[in-house]
């Protein structure tokens, strides 16, 4: 934490009003930068010291450590404590794209997100080792005729209260529901908001059991 405390003071003032800068809410651990454009806005009651934390090392059997951001014109917003732990890449890959946490939202090691246009995850929501989010396919498919099929991105919705498991995949146009549980390696890929609240597994997932997590 020491050797990093440099680059925490330096992204902090580069990205926050002076009033939270101050406060150090934001610290990096290993950061790599590869660009540093856009926006960081915390929207949260309260601000404090170590609020949210980037590439913090927890117990993992991940042997990775430090976090990259990258963050190419568009904006990133944490209504509360973050963590993403040691291996970790927060991309906002296009100007205006969202990537939006909500409060108490926390991953141990490994999380690869790519942002392209809007990403947004509840409250109290638990990413497990080596979670991936993409809110674009990043190469656009052309049918025979050469019109274009479909858009290539589409929003991803991560309900409250909800634990996506180690080494699950989010795609695009993924809308998951509140009090949820995406099991080890699922591939999450459509709008599952209008389902049972329970137990979600599969490559794609299916739901499997009712009842809602507590």
């Amino acid at each position: 934490m020491i050797w990093s405390l440099p680059f925490s003071l330096f992204f902090n003032f580069y990205y926050l009003p002076f009033r939270q800068a101050i406060r150090l809410p934001i610290i990096l651990y290993h950061p790599t930068f590869w660009a540093l454009a856009g926006k960081v806005i915390i929207d949260a009651p309260k601000i404090c010291f170590g609020m949210i934390r980037l590439g913090l090392f927890n117990a993992s059997v991940n042997n990775e450590k430090g976090f990259v951001w990258s963050n190419e014109g568009g904006t990133a917003i944490f209504h509360g404590r973050f963590a993403a732990g040691p291996g970790s890449v927060l991309k906002i890959s296009q100007p205006g794209a969202i990537l939006e946490f909500g409060d108490n939202v926390n991953n141990t090691s490994g999380l690869k997100i790519d942002c392209n246009y809007h990403i947004a995850v509840g409250d109290k929501v638990r990413l497990g080792w080596g979670v991936i989010m993409m809110d674009s396919s990043l190469h656009r498919l052309k049918n025979s005729d050469g019109s274009w099929a479909g858009k290539g991105y589409d929003a991803i919705e991560i309900g409250e209260n909800t634990w996506i498991s180690t080494q699950c995949i989010v795609l695009q146009g993924t809308r998951f529901p509140s009090y949820s549980v995406a099991a080890f390696g699922s591939l999450l890929n459509k709008d599952y908001s209008k389902g049972e609240k329970g137990i979600y597994a599969g490559r794609p997932a299916v739901f499997k059991r009712g009842g809602g997590m507590a």
